[in-house]
């Protein structure tokens, strides 16, 4: 079976699949074990999966590559909102410890 559509990192991360009226898109990325939207655990390793629906229209190209680049965009920022309040915290954290020795000295 030929492509038609050149579809970005398919069959690493990205995956379309037929449906009646569109394609459906998955966009998989690695997280932390502790990520509270982890999809699926596969050989020990969690996983991230999003999804969206792209409905059959003209200029499917485009369509396609939009879509691929809103999931992967909305993937990252999850993520990196994780990773980013996780950070937050550890700092809080040692700024608090900060002042409790501060008063020592």
């Amino acid at each position: 079976m030929s492509q038609i559509f050149l579809i970005p990192n398919e069959d690493k991360n990205v995956k379309l699949v037929e449906e009646e009226k569109g394609l459906r898109m998955y966009y998989v990325l690695s997280c932390p074990s502790n990520f509270p939207r982890v999809s699926f655990i596969s050989k020990g390793k969690s996983y991230y999966r999003t999804q969206m629906f792209i409905s059959y229209d003209q200029n499917m190209s485009k369509r396609i590559n939009h879509a691929y680049n809103k999931l992967k965009v909305y993937t990252m920022l999850q993520l990196a909102n994780f990773k980013y309040e996780l950070q937050s915290e550890k700092i809080n954290q040692l700024k608090q410890l900060q002042i409790k020795f501060e008063n020592y000295v």
